[in-house]
């Protein structure tokens, strides 16, 4: 039920703010910006929803809640550590590709931009820590390394169709 409401505020952000606001462009663009709509509502899924209300402050839950150790996991052998590092990875892919569609990015600025993403999803899963949310995230500094990797490739795939594009429109 809580996805219901999430996802109906998502639709109603998007045709009451963002649709409105795209529809002006031409086809393409609005294309583009509805998939990366679409996109960060999906990541949004998988990451931090469902949101709840706050109702009271658990700091000991915080400081079990969050990882400072690049590739902790990794290191002790912990079961689903390359699972998740690979997901983390594949997760951040259509950024690097959709990002620099949509905004004429360079690779600096996209890396950058796929951290910043990430940092501000790792940011929100720690307010559900600091609320005591009851679908607690954990916090964890490979993440945002591994999500940054991700929007990394996804860019160098962009350059590589980029290219092929180019390639074919020129014949």
């Amino acid at each position: 039920m809580i996805y219901i409401l999430h996802y109906g505020l998502f639709f109603l952000i998007y045709f009451s703010y963002f649709f409105p606001l795209w529809k002006k462009s031409t086809l393409d663009k609005l294309t583009i910006h509805t998939l990366m709509f679409s996109y960060i509502c999906l990541v949004l899924t998988f990451t931090v929803i469902p949101l709840t209300v706050p109702f009271h402050y658990d700091y000991p839950n915080l400081w079990q809640s969050i990882n400072v150790i690049p590739f902790r996991d990794i290191i002790r052998g912990y079961g689903s550590a390359s699972r998740e590092l690979a997901l983390n990875i594949m997760m951040m892919i259509p950024f690097g590709i959709i990002f620099p569609l949509l905004t004429n990015q360079n690779a600096v600025k996209t890396i950058i931009t796929s951290c910043l993403f990430s940092i501000t999803i790792e940011t929100t899963q720690l307010m559900t820590i600091l609320f005591a949310s009851s679908h607690p995230r954990v916090v964890d500094i490979t993440d945002v390394i591994t999500n940054t990797i991700g929007g990394s490739i996804g860019y160098l795939l962009y350059l590589f169709f980029s290219y092929v594009l180019d390639k074919k429109q020129s014949k």
